[in-house]
């Protein structure tokens, strides 16, 4: 009997059958991750090389590049990542500076603002985005720099510095200790400090984040 189970009309405005999201930031890109939210959604691209999308113009022949030449294509792609948000960002949790809505996918570009130095460049350079989580009304973003030898990747001797930044609803402090009840720019989570803690993962729940990882150097503090 329909009146004794549960039913759930879907409204018209929803969609209940699998769509492709096409797009600027999805159509020349490849998805590294994804993940989502009660209401919203967050992916990290990084661009795809093909003729129309060549990063440089030597890229194209494929074929005669050099190992150099492809260890600086990768480079160049990896410079290029970006986390893209969309949905409802009524909590900050698109992490935009604002607490509006995006109907499209959007990049995130307070987190492209977030520099480090390169010791093997000489420069300070951009660090990059490697995982992200969505809870309820929240934002986690793991993001990667450079270790003492200049490489973003761990060598064995030097590990690579790795930061956590978050954004949105900030109610029981999931965000950042500051005593605002949502922020709508991303919050770097100092007290997980890269010189002490490596963090190989993320997590976010309803109300809670989480990240998971390995002391570089045992610390006590009291």
């Amino acid at each position: 009997d329909k009146d004794e189970e549960y039913f759930h009309e879907v409204p018209s405005y929803d969609e209940f059958y699998p769509r492709v999201i096409l797009g600027p930031y999805f159509d020349d890109y490849r998805v590294v991750a994804v993940a989502c939210g009660d209401y919203h959604s967050a992916a990290i691209v990084e661009p795809i090389f093909n003729v129309k999308n060549a990063l440089k113009p030597h890229y194209r022949n494929m074929d005669s590049l050099s190992a150099e030449q492809w260890e600086e294509m990768k480079r160049d792609l990896m410079d290029s990542r970006r986390v893209i948000t969309w949905g409802c960002g009524l909590h900050g949790q698109l992490g935009n500076n604002n607490f509006a809505n995006a109907s499209e996918p959007r990049p995130v570009k307070p987190l492209e603002q977030y520099k480090e130095f390169n010791p093997a460049a000489q420069e300070v350079l951009r660090i990059k985005p490697i995982d992200v989580k969505c809870g309820k009304e929240h934002t986690v973003v793991l993001m990667r720099g450079f270790n003492e030898s200049g490489n973003d990747e761990d060598d064995g001797a030097n590990e690579v510095n790795k930061m956590v930044f978050a954004f949105g609803n900030n109610r029981y402090h999931q965000v950042s200790p500051k005593k605002k009840p949502k922020c709508g720019a991303p919050q770097w989570i100092q007290s997980i400090l890269p010189k002490y803690w490596s963090v190989d993962y993320v997590a976010a729940g309803n109300f809670q984040s989480a990240a998971f990882g390995h002391a570089q150097q045992t610390q006590y503090q009291y």
